[in-house]
């Protein structure tokens, strides 16, 4: 493919480098793409600048990011090879269509190259790898975030913190450096950051002397996250923020622009949510992250008294025991008048909470929902299928639903704005699956998880229940099935006759997939835009295998999960055969592959792309050695879907 510069002419590339904020050179750009035979490209700058206009609590954006995350698992290595190879340089991630960071060794680095990444891409990230020797340095207008994965010393945070380079950083990065509360003292003492912003100090033992550094400083934050470090004790004595830091942060007016607060992790107890709701300083806070704390019922109920100020957006109290009760008193609060997003996974909370939650005054307003790991049941469901005629994102896993439960949710019309629906781990069987499969009311489904939900292995009322899922094969983005038995009559249902016109990704692991249903995959399936397939812990050989390498889709196939299989050597002969031209990520963990499977996978040469491959948990033996510098990739995909004991160090 032919440079960037040489495929677009120069006044619509400088038009886009001259006004880095303004999205309309983009879409100019995009257009003359389209005329000019490239839709794809073209088609990704329009959905990554839609999605930066649509709000962060907003369900959509998770939609529009998968549609185009499929066009950057197709095309990523292209469009960065349009890019300069400038040395020192690591081109990173895309936004609003572009390339808007890269990550270097040092500052020194970054002067040495920065007119030549300017000059390619509107970049304003940067990533600093082992910053060393900081040195003098210049002022950059478009360096207005900055991350850090290494910190030579506190000494070298205290210079860059008075330097010129500084001066513009809008968004600073320091997760996991060990700052403790000698790094918020440093930064808070700078000269050079006026124009901070944002400040990410998580997993950092960041505790009440850090956050009283901070209520000094120069800066005004808007968002401030501390996520904290729960059991770390043994490492300080003052390792998290605790209600004593929340009151402190709460009397300071250095915080009145905070718009985001996340403190999860840090040991909070009750008395910390009246003082920041009383906070005459915190009027402007609209997300506020509170998970994984120590916040029951008790705390909550200052929310339900009246006259505070306050209007969250977003309310994060996630692994808080703060059961019905403490729902009860949410479900009464003037604070949540605007709540677009509410999460409350693991949280104790049955029936009746859900029954509090959708006869709030507010909950009509409401965008998403997050209910994993709690008991709802169907007296639940019920209760929120009556209720959320707003809600475009629904989120009950693990929650005891039942048949019963799925039916209500099926049956309600107010729920036909859901895009995005978890019900996962709820014994829905066959016929709750079928149920929400085949309503009439979820039409705008986009993303669905049915996964583990007991669905029999009977022929009959397996395959009734997958093939109603054609009623959302227009619209399904992403699906996952993972621990419903499917074997050769489930993957056939879901397979014949259906067109998957927009399924990026789909998961079968632990569905007994076998060589029937691998044969019904290669035969009789239409995924025109799959390019991701989970097939982990199922029964994949070397003959079903074969059978798979003739499915239509497995040329545009991106990320492929065969982990926990019986492919053997032959099996890894059979993959390096494949025509597999566009795969970037492969797991065959554990699947007893030794050094001549590894060899063929090395010497392939239909794995041109693959950058990333997990092979833990194969015999013993020479051939980490041939695989480790060809693939040396890193990326990670689907370790929230494997127990703990399979995700892979």
């Amino acid at each position: 493919m032919l440079p960037l510069s040489h495929t677009v002419p120069d006044p619509l590339l400088a038009a886009v480098l001259a006004a880095p904020d303004d999205d309309a050179p983009r879409l100019v750009y995009a257009d003359w793409l389209d005329e000019h035979g490239r839709p794809d490209r073209a088609a990704f700058i329009r959905l990554q600048v839609e999605l930066a206009r649509v709000p962060a609590y907003d369900p959509l954006r998770e939609v529009l990011s998968r549609k185009a995350g499929r066009l950057l698992d197709l095309h990523q290595d292209e469009w960065l090879a349009e890019l300069p190879d400038i040395p020192g340089v690591t081109w990173g991630a895309f936004e609003r269509g572009f390339v808007a960071s890269v990550s270097v060794r040092s500052i020194s680095e970054f002067d040495r190259v920065a007119a030549h990444v300017w000059a390619a891409a509107p970049v304003d990230t940067i990533e600093f790898l082992d910053p060393g020797r900081l040195g003098r340095t210049r002022q950059y207008a478009g360096v207005r975030k900055v991350r850090l994965q290494q910190l030579p010393s506190l000494r070298w945070l205290e210079d860059f913190g008075d330097s010129a380079f500084a001066s513009t950083v809008r968004s600073l990065d320091l997760t996991a450096l060990e700052l403790e509360n000698d790094g918020p003292t440093i930064l808070a003492q700078a000269n050079a950051l006026g124009r901070l912003l944002e400040l990410i100090l998580d997993d950092n033992l960041v505790g009440v002397r850090g956050i009283q550094a901070l209520a000094r400083a120069r800066f005004r934050l808007t968002r401030l996250s501390v996520r904290g470090m729960r059991g770390a004790d043994a490492y300080s004595n003052d390792p998290a923020v605790r209600s004593e830091g929340v009151a402190i942060l709460a009397a300071s007016h250095r915080f009145r622009d905070l718009e985001s607060l996340d403190l999860s992790g840090n040991e909070i107890e009750d008395d910390a949510l009246a003082t920041l709701v009383q906070s005459p300083h915190l009027l402007n806070l609209r997300e506020l992250v509170l998970a994984n704390n120590e916040l029951t019922d008790v705390g909550l109920e200052v929310l339900a008294d009246e006259g505070w100020e306050i209007r969250l957006a977003n309310l994060d109290l996630s692994g808080n025991p703060i059961g019905d009760g403490g729902v009860a008193h949410l479900a009464d609060a003037e604070v949540l008048g605007e709540l677009a997003r509410l999460s409350l996974q693991q949280c104790e909370m049955g029936s009746r909470g859900a029954r509090e939650l959708a006869g709030a005054y507010w909950f009509g307003g409401l965008r998403a929902l997050n209910l994993n790991g709690n008991s709802i049941g169907r007296a639940g469901a019920a209760a929120l299928a009556g209720a959320g005629e707003n809600l475009a994102e629904l989120r009950v896993r693990e929650n005891d639903l039942g048949p019963e439960g799925a039916r209500h949710l099926a049956a309600s019309a107010a729920l036909g704005e859901l895009l995005i629906l978890d019900a996962s781990g709820n014994g829905l069987e066959a016929a709750g699956v079928r149920a929400v499969a085949g309503s009439p009311h979820l039409a705008k489904l986009a993303v669905l998880d049915l996964a583990h939900n007991d669905l029999p292995r009977e022929a009959g009322p397996l395959e009734a229940a997958i093939g109603a899922l054609a009623a959302r094969a227009p619209t399904l983005v992403w699906l996952r099935l993972d621990g419903n038995q499917l074997g050769g009559p489930g993957v056939l249902a879901l397979c014949h006759g259906i067109e998957w016109a927009e399924l990026t990704e789909l998961g079968l692991r632990e569905c007994n997939v076998n060589v029937p249903a691998l044969a019904y995959l290669a035969t009789d399936s239409r995924f025109p835009a799959l390019t991701r397939l989970a097939l982990t812990t199922n029964a994949v050989d070397p003959t079903g295998l074969r059978s798979f390498t003739h499915a239509g889709f497995l040329g545009h196939l991106t990320h492929l999960d065969l982990s926990g299989n019986l492919l053997g050597d032959r099996g890894a002969e059979i993959l390096a055969g494949a025509s597999l031209g566009r795969l970037r990520w492969l797991s065959v963990d554990r699947n007893a592959i030794g050094i001549e499977g590894f060899s063929a996978l090395r010497q392939s040469k239909w794995l041109s792309r693959l950058k990333t491959l997990r092979c833990a948990g194969n015999p013993s033996g020479d051939w980490w050695g041939l695989v480790r510098d060809v693939f040396p990739g890193d990326e990670g995909w689907g370790e929230e879907f494997l127990p703990d004991e399979e995700i892979p160090f």
